[in-house]
């Protein structure tokens, strides 16, 4: 997927589809968009914590925020053998 864009909401949305594998970094927006994607709550920085901008506020984020494959029902499986 290209950096920053995610095609996993719409992956996940499709009836037939049981299974999709993300070929790239995880958990980075080198590979699709950190939270969309892989569910990684950006860094802390903006105007409430220092940093004007800030993604985890303007998507309204923290730890406890279920990750957007989870809260589809879908889980991550870690594909260690695969170089």
């Amino acid at each position: 997927m290209p950096s920053g864009v995610d095609f996993t909401l719409d992956i996940r949305a499709c009836p037939s589809v049981r299974h999709y594998v993300l070929v790239g970094p995880a958990d980075s927006a080198t590979c699709g968009d950190g939270w969309a994607t892989w569910g990684k709550v950006p860094k802390i920085g903006c105007a409430r914590c220092g940093y004007e901008g800030c993604e985890r506020c303007d998507y309204g984020l923290d730890e406890s925020t279920a990750k957007p494959f989870v809260r589809d029902g879908w889980s991550r499986t870690e594909c260690e053998d695969v170089h």
